[in-house]
């Protein structure tokens, strides 16, 4: 059910006419990779993963012509997450490998890396930091009930955002 390549791009292009500038977003988190089928399990981290990864980032950049940002998603990838047969998806210096991967191939055709903050928040500053450039945009998602008496659809929700993800995430 998913789109052809001229379908994603017949769209990208009426985006485009509207003033919408459409970033990609893939994401190649462990936990996420249904959609890579083998390559996100028994292949993860393998070199065949690496060139499919490579392949499909460095094809989406083309198709999204040349965007200024790419998202590799990376969430929800903890520490103590197993599958369903028990195994632990990537964990610290396999993970932090891989991400460096991804993001020189996001980074080698000129593009800045988006990702999700969620998987850092699992390790200590000092173990994540210096995988992760400091240019890199890191996205905080949000799944839980946000305090009404801090935010109305009329209001400014900086504070609250301030309020619920910056005072205890790491300033750099």
């Amino acid at each position: 059910g998913s789109w052809t390549k001229a379908e994603l791009k017949k769209e990208l292009d009426r985006l485009k006419s509207l003033g919408i500038r459409a970033i990609p977003k893939m994401n190649f988190s462990a936990y996420h990779d249904l959609w890579l089928q083998e390559y996100g399990k028994s292949l993860i981290s393998t070199p065949e993963y690496y060139k499919v990864c490579k392949d499909l980032i460095e094809e989406a950049y083309e198709l999204f012509d040349r965007p200024g940002y790419f998202h590799l998603g990376l969430d929800e990838e903890w520490c103590d997450f197993r599958d369903e047969k028990g195994k632990y998806f990537r964990r610290g210096e396999k993970l932090f490998r891989d991400w460096e991967y991804l993001f020189k191939c996001v980074r080698d055709m000129g593009a800045e890396v988006m990702m999700w903050a969620s998987t850092c928040r699992q390790y200590k500053d000092e173990e994540w930091m210096p995988h992760v450039a400091k240019n890199t945009i890191l996205g905080c998602g949000h799944y839980y009930e946000y305090d009404k008496n801090k935010w109305s659809k009329l209001s400014e929700q900086s504070d609250w955002v301030k309020d619920y993800y910056a005072n205890d995430f790491p300033k750099r």
